[in-house]
């Protein structure tokens, strides 16, 4: 009965708490989806869920953008923390797919914060 409420509980959606992003970099379409645990061990993926979403460069200029997930917990606490890259040209739309790896008992909320970045911040 422990495994399937500890299951119940990973599996509620958790809200986004906030998106932070430059004006000519829009996000649409965020979710957090809880992967489904598998039959056996040897199915399992190697991570507990991801958020998923969209930016868009409204600008005239290419850009690199890095996004960031955070998850938090009920203080607003980082509990963990995710990021992908972009490029995108102008007017193009680019999908970002951050898998969170450790299953966090506390989290009860995620934010996303899109920012202009260089190859030379990545590193």
């Amino acid at each position: 009965m422990k495994n399937e409420d500890t299951l119940r509980e990973a599996q509620s959606p958790l809200r986004c708490l906030t998106v932070e992003s430059a004006p000519r970099l829009p996000v649409s379409g965020n979710k957090f989806i809880v992967v489904p645990l598998p039959c056996c061990s040897l199915l399992a993926l190697p991570y507990w869920a991801k958020v998923i979403g969209e930016v868009r460069n409204t600008g005239s200029e290419e850009v690199l953008v890095k996004v960031v997930v955070r998850l938090l917990d009920a203080d607003s606490t980082v509990l963990q923390e995710g990021y992908d890259t972009l490029v995108l040209d102008p007017g193009e739309r680019g999908r970002f797919d951050i898998k969170l790896s450790e299953f966090t008992r506390d989290a009860a909320a995620y934010s996303i914060s899109v920012e202009e970045t260089s190859y030379e911040q990545l590193r």
